[in-house]
C-alpha cells in the first residue's frame, strides 16, 4: 500500500501532458475518430511502456535497500528528479508566446494531415519528447522496482500507467459516452490547455519538485 500511495501523485503529475491531451481532443472531436484515437492511445502507451520496462529492469540490477534503513538510491533519484523539475519550472514560467503558438499549429497540422499509422507515430514521438513526465515517472518506477511483493508492485504499476495515460484515454471515454454533446466542453478544455500549456506543466513540476525533495530527504535519513 505504501508503494501505491507514493506513486499516485507522480502518476497524476505525469498525466499533465498538454500536447497529447490537445492532440486527442482534436482527434476525438472529428466524425471518423475511433481508429485514429485508438492509434494515439496506442502510440503513447508504447512509448511509456518501453520507458517503464527499461527503467524497472535497470533498477532491478541494483541492491534492494534494507526496509529498516535509508534508501540511498531512492533518495538520490528523488532529489535529482526534484532538481530537474525545479529547473524546468523556471523555464516553463518564462513567457514563450511564439513557441506556444508553434506547438498548437503543429498539433493542428498533425490532425489534419495524418492517417491512423502516422498519428500513431506522432503520438509515440510526442510521448518520447515529454521529458517532464518521464522525470516524474522515474522515482515512481524505482519504488515499484523495490516493492516488497510482486502484487503490490504490479498494482502500483497499473495505477501509475492508467493515471499517466489518462490524457489520451479520457477523451475517448468522454466521446463514447457523450458522443457529439462532448464537443463544446472538450473544445473549451482544448482552448484552456493550449493557452496555458507551459504554465500548467510549470505548476505541476513545481509541486512535484517539492514533493520529491521532501520524500527524497526522508529516504536518506
Amino acid at each position: 500500500m505504501q508503494t501505491l500511495l507514493y506513486v499516485i501523485p507522480l502518476g497524476i503529475g505525469a498525466a499533465f501532458t498538454p500536447s497529447l491531451l490537445a492532440l486527442q481532443i482534436l482527434v476525438t472531436g472529428q466524425d471518423l475518430w475511433a481508429r485514429r484515437a485508438t492509434a494515439v492511445a496506442a502510440g503513447t502507451a508504447l512509448a511509456f511502456g518501453i520507458f517503464g520496462v527499461l527503467i524497472i529492469l535497470g533498477f532491478k540490477q541494483l541492491p534492494t535497500p534494507d526496509v529498516s534503513g535509508p534508501d540511498l538510491v531512492g533518495g538520490i533519484v528523488r532529489l535529482a528528479a526534484s532538481v530537474v523539475l525545479a529547473l524546468s519550472a523556471i523555464y516553463l514560467f518564462t513567457p514563450h508566446p511564439m513557441v506556444q503558438k508553434a506547438v498548437e499549429a503543429r498539433i493542428q497540422r498533425y490532425v489534419q494531415n495524418s492517417g491512423a499509422v502516422m498519428i500513431f507515430m506522432i503520438a509515440f514521438l510526442l510521448s518520447i519528447k515529454d521529458m517532464s513526465s518521464f522525470v516524474m515517472l522515474v522515482p515512481a518506477l524505482h519504488e515499484i522496482a523495490i516493492a516488497p511483493n510482486v502484487v503490490e508492485g504490479a498494482l502500483a504499476l497499473v495505477v501509475l500507467y492508467v493515471l499517466a495515460l489518462s490524457p489520451v484515454l479520457l477523451p475517448i471515454g468522454i466521446r463514447v459516452f457523450f458522443d457529439k454533446k462532448s464537443h463544446d466542453p472538450m473544445a473549451r478544455v482544448y482552448r484552456f490547455t493550449m493557452d496555458h500549456q507551459f504554465q500548467i506543466v510549470g505548476v505541476v513540476a513545481s509541486l512535484l519538485a517539492v514533493y520529491l525533495a521532501v520524500t527524497g530527504w526522508q529516504s536518506l535519513v
